[in-house]
């Protein structure tokens, strides 16, 4: 199994480096803080380590957090949130009587 840098960063590091945004200088930043503090470390300390990494419950990622993005199924969780937004907004154009997006694209 291969661990993600934040995966790696909130339970070795107990710091939780991408809270918000995407920042490649961060990410490098904690590459080289995990570096420093495994860097002389005997084997053995190593596989307790990666032992305690595969212990640790697994830690969300974006998409988890965030199914559908501007539109865009981030995950497979995604596809029901969209499915339930597109029904949603049929029913409501039509029982608003308003236009529907493809409409008002077209009346220009």
């Amino acid at each position: 199994r291969i661990f993600g840098l934040r995966h790696c960063c909130v339970h070795l590091l107990s710091v939780d480096m991408q809270s918000s945004h995407h920042d490649p200088v961060d990410d490098a930043r904690y590459s080289i803080l995990l570096f420093n503090k495994y860097r002389t470390a005997e084997p053995p300390l190593l596989r307790a380590v990666r032992d305690s990494l595969h212990r640790a419950p697994i830690t969300p990622g974006f998409s988890v957090k965030n199914p559908v993005v501007d539109g865009v199924c981030m995950s497979r969780a995604g596809y029901v949130v969209k499915h339930s937004a597109r029904f949603i907004w049929r029913w409501w154009t039509k029982y608003s009587g308003r236009k529907g997006v493809t409409d008002i694209d077209n009346d220009t």
